[in-house]
């Protein structure tokens, strides 16, 4: 559900990168899931999942090399981090 409502988001943007789309996707993913999981923290490994997932479909929407969806699954990992922690 988070995927759907983040990509319908970005379609619109015609400057999207690697980096921005997974900022973007890190930093909405984590605060959905603190508003779905209040006072918990999600494990690495389902980030790890979420950001290869969103970054994946994020490859196939912009066209992307294996690089560049290797930029946007790192660029979600730090802001799902950063967002998570965030008080």
């Amino acid at each position: 559900m988070v995927a759907a409502l983040f990509l319908s988001g970005c379609s619109s943007s015609p400057s999207v990168t690697p980096e921005s789309y997974g900022a973007r996707a890190g930093e909405e993913g984590a605060k959905y899931w603190k508003q779905q999981n209040p006072g918990q923290v999600a494990s690495a490994e389902s980030a790890g999942v979420y950001c290869a997932s969103m970054s994946e479909d994020g490859g196939k929407q912009y066209g992307w090399t294996i690089n560049e969806i290797l930029q946007a699954s790192d660029s979600c990992g730090i802001w799902f981090t950063t967002e998570m922690f965030r008080k």
